[in-house]
């Protein structure tokens, strides 16, 4: 429970559902990439779509528009209701005529003077105005389809380059037609902030959706200010994991995306679909590589993930894909209903600390010996290394690494985590890498952690985060559910402890390995789960060796129910015929009251289930003798437990006009 900020790292969590103007509902998680659109009965884990067309394809002349792809397309792609992000490609999909009507046509050819493709000229003048035309009409096409297809269209994105990335070239160009880095960042400025315009008002709402470079910190700042309600691409957020000086991107991203701006919180959306699905890393274990994608892109906060059709249609990509669905989008803490923690020791060849010099090598990105050492140290716990060159480039260099690379430069230390924290990892557990257990096909395993006999790291305490907590003691509200999976190998036994109502460290089931070398999942469900961090460690629940044998674990999971909040409720909700009128007062009508948290600690907040206008409270003990009596107004009321007094029992009574409302209250 305690709040575990870790450095950029915050607890804030996210609901699932999102509603467009009351018409069209969003499912964050896997939506489908590009290409012919696959059905939702046969693969149920897609919630939305991708929707491409060229602009070559709907201009066919100076303004003669051709709206029949167009629309075939979409139609195909808004299939079973799903909701749909569109792209207008240009660059190279721009029509030709545009050539023939005064828009330079720039030539980009490689190191050796080759021909690599071509690109209007972005600062014409006849080139901006064609651009622009082009958005308008679109956006008025738009606005002529039927509702049931209108409203579907949730989403535009900001074509300007090569698909949707950033505006560029690709390669070299005529010095006449060369940009600046300041030239480009205008022109990006420029044809977002239009198409910003273009459909900020719309009803139902279209979004923009951006691209303001991989590493584009004040593009992605500029673009949350001046655009509001945007959602971002994010580059290589969603195409791997552990990617070099990822921790300086999350001191400027992952605020960015986890925390509201301007009052809403920024989508974040990605495709897996570059040429890292063809590169010797992804390749040698894909099932492996997609979870621990899919993990990494929960711990970002990433909502929308595109994988290509080939993905989809596997179905042992399945556990992987629902697996992101379930978490993605929850960013509210107050309305989240899931918390992981994805086990994992991060190797970092800048941590001069962890990794002194005087043992590993002169603390440089370029050193190559010093990566080989730091993972020569962990050999024996699977780690590899097996493209050494590339562990020491960028960030995008690591996606095209000839296989796996477990030691970088400035990456994350640890788990993969999100509402649920691993208490001092490296002193109770060690982690694991490359994990191969009886199924070749299995998701898990690429990141595990666990016990580690000889050096007495037989624990792993968790802490669940204060945010998700609602920044009080659960005190067995409701009930919660924690899934561990684990490594089933030879006969090692382990068991979960958790701090409980009546007892601090609660034992609860044992489980002893039957030898079958599969992952396993056991679930343990809670019904009175305190989790005050008052465990060994001050932990809320922890996994503890039970034998004198190893287990590897690799995900900790905890749910509670979708419906908690009204679990909440439920105990402090009063309704005529079940609450005893007090102190001669006349019984309660039959409206809800809510108080929470309930039992108080510092302060609750009382307020009606129907949002009226609360007017006075009056507070009594048990013996019927008022110990508070204010005058309010307002839809939700907080009071102070000083207000109150000692800690016992009371009866809170709440009046809106002519009504009263009456409730139990335990202070603590």
């Amino acid at each position: 429970m305690k709040n575990k900020l870790k450095g950029f790292i915050i607890g804030l969590l996210a609901t699932c559902f999102f509603n467009v103007n009351a018409q069209t509902n969003i499912t964050y998680g896997t939506w489908q990439a590009f290409a012919i659109a696959l059905s939702k009965t046969t693969y149920p884990e897609i919630n939305g779509r991708l929707f491409k067309m060229s602009w070559k394809d709907i201009e066919t002349a100076p303004n003669v528009w051709n709206w029949t792809k167009f629309d075939a397309d979409l139609n195909s792609r808004i299939a079973s209701s799903l909701p749909v992000v569109l792209y207008v490609y240009t660059k190279q999909d721009a029509p030709d005529w545009i050539f023939s009507n005064g828009v330079p046509k720039v030539i980009e050819t490689d190191s050796r003077g080759n021909q690599t493709g071509y690109a209007p000229y972005y600062k014409d003048p006849e080139y901006k105005t064609f651009f622009k035309r082009m958005i308008q009409h679109v956006h008025a096409h738009i606005e002529t389809l039927p509702a049931t297809t209108r409203s579907k269209i949730v989403g535009v994105a900001g074509c300007f380059g090569s698909t949707g990335d950033y505006i560029s070239y690709k390669g070299n160009v005529p010095a006449q037609y060369a940009l600046s880095i300041p030239d480009f960042y205008s022109l990006y400025q420029e044809f977002t902030q239009y198409y910003y315009d273009e459909y900020k008002n719309t009803s139902p709402k279209i979004t923009l959706v951006t691209n303001p470079n991989n590493n584009g910190q004040s593009g992605a700042e500029w673009v949350v200010q001046t655009c509001p309600g945007g959602w971002l691409k994010t580059g290589s957020l969603g195409k791997g994991y552990q990617l070099n000086d990822e921790v300086d991107k999350a001191s400027w991203l992952y605020n960015l995306i986890n925390t509201p701006q301007n009052g809403t919180y920024v989508r974040a959306q990605c495709e897996i679909v570059s040429n890292s699905l063809t590169s010797g890393w992804w390749l040698t274990s894909k099932y492996r590589n997609m979870f621990a994608v899919q993990c990494y892109s929960i711990f970002w906060g990433l909502d929308i993930f595109n994988p290509t059709n080939e993905y989809i249609m596997d179905p042992l990509m399945d556990p992987a894909l629902t697996f992101f669905t379930k978490y993605a989008g929850q960013k509210d803490a107050t309305k989240a209903t899931n918390a992981m923690c994805a086990l994992k020791d991060g190797l970092d060849a800048s941590d001069a600390v962890r990794f002194p010099s005087s043992t590993y090598g002169t603390v440089s990105q370029t050193n190559q010996s010093r990566y080989q050492n730091i993972a020569n140290k962990y050999t024996a716990f699977g780690a590899k290394l097996d493209d050494v060159r590339a562990a020491t480039l960028k960030e995008q260099d690591n996606l095209d690494a000839k296989g796996l690379n477990d030691v970088g430069w400035n990456v994350f230390p640890g788990n993969y985590d999100r509402y649920l924290h691993q208490l001092t990892p490296n002193t109770t557990s060690v982690g694991y890498w490359n994990v191969i257990s009886s199924n070749p096909s299995s998701m898990y395993g690429r990141f595990a952690r666990g016990f580690d006999i000889p050096t007495n790291k037989k624990a792993l305490n968790f802490d669940v985060d204060d945010a998700f907590l609602g920044n009080a003691a659960l005190n067995g509200k409701y009930t919660v559910t924690i899934d561990v999976t684990y490594l089933d190998a030879g006969t090692a036994a382990w068991q979960l402890f958790y701090d409980s109502k009546n007892n601090t460290d609660q034992a609860s089931a044992k489980i002893t390995c039957t030898n079958t070398n599969l992952w396993k999942k056991a679930t343990f469900t809670l019904t009175d789960a305190y989790f005050g961090n008052r465990g060994p460690s001050a932990s809320d629940f922890s996994i503890r060796s039970s034998n004198d044998q190893k287990v590897i674990f690799s995900i900790v999971e905890l749910s509670r129910p979708a419906n908690f909040a009204s679990a909440v409720a439920s105990q402090s909700i009063a309704s005529a015929g079940s609450d005893a009128a007090v102190a001669g007062q006349p019984p309660v009508s039959g409206k809800g009251l809510l108080i929470s948290p309930n039992p108080v600690q510092t302060q609750f907040f009382a307020e009606l289930k129907d949002h009226a206008n609360i007017t006075a409270i009056t507070i009594y003990n048990q013996a019927g003798k008022v110990v508070l009596q204010k005058t309010v107004s307002g839809a939700r009321i907080a009071i102070q437990k000083a207000e109150i007094g000692a800690a016992g029992v009371y009866y809170i009574r709440v009046f809106a006009e002519k009504d009263s409302y009456l409730a139990k209250l335990v202070v603590l």
